[in-house]
């Protein structure tokens, strides 16, 4: 059974509600979705990320309207899910997913966005935190053999590329797409192109 708290406020614009189960930390919302009511949306998410870290699910099926500020709104929260080394999975519907598309932010119109993208990005995080924890044991001292010297100097090397990993897989995670990919009647037509 989940722990779950309502809230439901008919002073917001429309008839806008917020459900929120802390078991299984996932917060679902409802009505429109503006700067009026992002609010306390962010607020609901903002106590579930207060009690510990974790993957949380949005379910935002039950808008009926979202506007750019939400769409902001959105943007910060997976980002302060990102820097937790977690993720927020989006559960939207047709009017989540036009605007999405509208802002180029294809992580918005799926279920469970960028789940390969965030797994890498935690993969290289975790490697660069044990490799800094390898690299803050051993220390470099004026007193270091030839062999620890060149421990250290491959745990820097590691590190520095880890560092390059971790930003790729960052970037990878965050980023909006640069080109759109053709459709098949695009594809069809440039290929028509080619061989006219």
């Amino acid at each position: 059974m989940s722990d779950a708290t309502a809230t439901e406020d008919d002073d917001l614009d429309g008839d806008f509600w917020v459900v929120v189960d802390h078991v299984d930390r996932r917060v679902a919302v409802g009505g429109e979705l503006d700067c009026a009511t992002t609010p306390t949306m962010i607020d609901a998410i903002a106590a579930l990320q207060g009690i510990r870290s974790g993957d949380i699910t949005l379910d935002l099926q039950a808008v009926t309207f979202p506007d750019a500020g939400a769409l902001g709104a959105l943007v910060h929260l997976r980002q302060q899910q990102l820097a937790q080394h977690a993720s927020l999975s989006i559960l939207g519907n047709t009017k989540i997913t036009r605007l999405a598309t509208l802002f180029a932010l294809p992580w918005l119109t799926t279920p469970h966005p960028a789940d390969d993208e965030f797994d890498r990005y935690k993969q290289a995080s975790i490697d660069q935190q044990r490799l800094q924890a390898e690299r803050g044991k051993l220390g470099r001292t004026d007193d270091d053999s030839p062999e620890e010297s060149q421990a250290l100097d491959k745990i820097d090397v590691a590190l520095e590329l880890a560092g390059v990993e971790l930003d790729a897989a960052r970037a990878a995670y965050l980023r909006e797409p640069r080109h759109a990919q053709p459709n098949a009647a695009e594809r069809r037509r440039s290929h028509r192109d080619e061989t006219s």
